[in-house]
């Protein structure tokens, strides 16, 4: 299951495809983009590192950018990654250590919502497999090479190189020798050169060398260990994961004690340092800058090969035979189910971030712009909603109403309204709203002298539709 053959990772990858297949909503292989770079990035990738932007050109010239083919770009990373992570384990151990670390991955929430949204994080996983892959075989040269494409989709891929330098330069300080750290310079060193170059075109570019808005979020932000257990939870500890990581956390204090584990090895010890190296990077930068899951994504294909090794060594040591290999299956199944049924859970749009509860988000929006369609005021009414929801008529990606509308959010309307920027309508006629979601009560607060027209539900998902009886034409439906 090492994959070493060009025809056997060609069937592991069709295999990988399927399973995501299965675990994906089928609503969610089909449905608009949603909370993604065509809304989200897309307007400022001029100021980010364009390689990820230009694959997604690419793509979407070739295959077109409907629903579906071009969410399907970050589908086969999902495939690439999960590839590759099974790759990973299985150079480090047996081939069932890389099977289950790949099934931690693709038992998250997180990475199977991610796999269906136009975003870096899921071309920077696949790249960070490849980056860790290439240093176990020692393919130092493929190795650089993986960690300056993971620079140049997005600056934070920096910390799986640094990762690997960081375990190259502990192991020239213990063996007293310069040839690891040699490694360490050519593998670290070209992702800094690769992100020093970009940041220097961006400074001869724009005059600053990183985003303003950027530094912005990183100066409001407090260093606190809270932040920093938040991140590290999100990667090892979450959505079931916590199982086998607190099982693998047992096994290890007890094999340190006896003087076992897979860290015997030099070469396992030193890509399980790296791959630690790395997720303790994300850990220490996102406990200062601004944070949402899928930011250090890249980090969860090694700790949950690190998870799947300790469970795998201990299990054949201390059990042996068809228990050890069993055993060590059951933690990882188990808490791959876990995963699995948090695949809805959350109350927010943001939790579309991590998982598919944006999909029911999406179904109720969807009712509430028919609603809106059946009501029919005279004109283009103007609707009051929340950010990102102001962005969902744009065409062809979230056109979900019949006629003309003005969405705007609350926040940039009370802001127009605070400033007298002309044009600004003094009171909405409409107002959408999403119960238990960003801006409810303000939103809430906007609804009187109107009626409420509709509340669709979907999955414990609910929207509230509120709109102004003057200038209805045609009789409206009551919830």
């Amino acid at each position: 299951m090492t994959a070493r053959s060009p025809l056997r990772a060609v069937l592991l990858l069709g295999a990988f495809g399927a399973a995501l297949w299965l675990v994906v909503p089928a609503a969610a292989r089909t449905a608009p983009l949603y909370w993604d770079a065509a809304a989200v990035y897309g307007p400022g990738a001029k100021w980010l590192p364009p390689l990820y932007y230009l694959w997604v050109a690419a793509w979407m010239r070739a295959v077109g950018a409907r629903p579906v083919l071009g969410p399907a770009l970050s589908l086969l990373a999902a495939a690439l990654a999960l590839l590759g992570t099974c790759q990973f384990g299985s150079r480090l151990g047996r081939p069932r250590a890389g099977a289950m670390a790949a099934v931690l991955l693709l038992a998250s929430p997180l990475f199977a919502s991610m796999s269906t949204q136009l975003l870096p994080e899921l071309t920077m996983t696949a790249l960070a497999t490849l980056c860790l892959v290439t240093y176990a075989d020692e393919r130092i040269y493929l190795c650089a090479l993986s960690g300056v494409l993971l620079v140049l989709c997005k600056e934070t891929g920096l910390a799986i190189p640094l990762g690997i330098a960081g375990a190259e330069c502990l192991r020239a300080w213990r063996v007293r020798r310069l040839s690891p750290g040699r490694v360490a310079f050519f593998v670290g060193g070209a992702a800094i050169v690769a992100l020093g170059a970009f940041f220097a075109w961006q400074r001869a570019r724009e005059g600053w060398i990183v985003l303003p808005y950027h530094q912005g979020l990183f100066a409001e932000r407090a260093l606190t260990a809270g932040h920093a257990v938040e991140v590290a939870s999100s990667i090892g500890w979450l959505d079931g994961r916590w199982l086998a990581a607190g099982l693998a956390l047992v096994c290890a204090m007890r094999s340190v004690a006896t003087g076992t584990g897979p860290w015997r090895e030099p070469r396992t010890a030193r890509v399980m340092l790296a791959a630690g190296l790395g997720a303790a990077a994300f850990i220490g930068f996102f406990a200062k800058m601004f944070w949402l899951r899928r930011y250090a994504l890249p980090a969860h294909p090694g700790v949950c090969v690190v998870i799947a090794l300790v469970l795998d060594e201990a299990g054949g040591r201390w059990l042996g035979g068809r228990a050890g290999a069993l055993a060590p299956a059951a933690v990882v199944a188990a808490a791959a189910a876990l995963g699995l049924r948090e695949l809805h859970a959350g109350t927010e749009v943001a939790s579309g971030e991590a998982t598919f509860r944006w999909l029911d988000v999406v179904a109720t929006r969807k009712d509430a712009y028919r609603a809106l369609d059946r009501w029919r005021g005279a004109g283009a009414p103007f609707v009051l909603t929340a950010w990102p929801m102001e962005d969902e008529l744009r065409e062809p990606w979230l056109g979900w109403t019949e006629q003309a509308v003005d969405a705007r959010s609350i926040d940039g309307w009370q802001r127009r309204l605070s400033s007298h920027a002309p044009g600004t309508r003094a009171a909405p006629d409409a107002v959408v709203l999403q119960v238990g979601c960003c801006d409810e009560a303000r939103l809430r607060a906007s609804t009187r002298g109107l009626r409420r027209l509709a509340a669709p539900e979907v999955r414990g998902a609910r929207a509230e539709v509120w709109v102004r009886d003057s200038g209805v034409i045609g009789r409206s439906e009551s919830p």
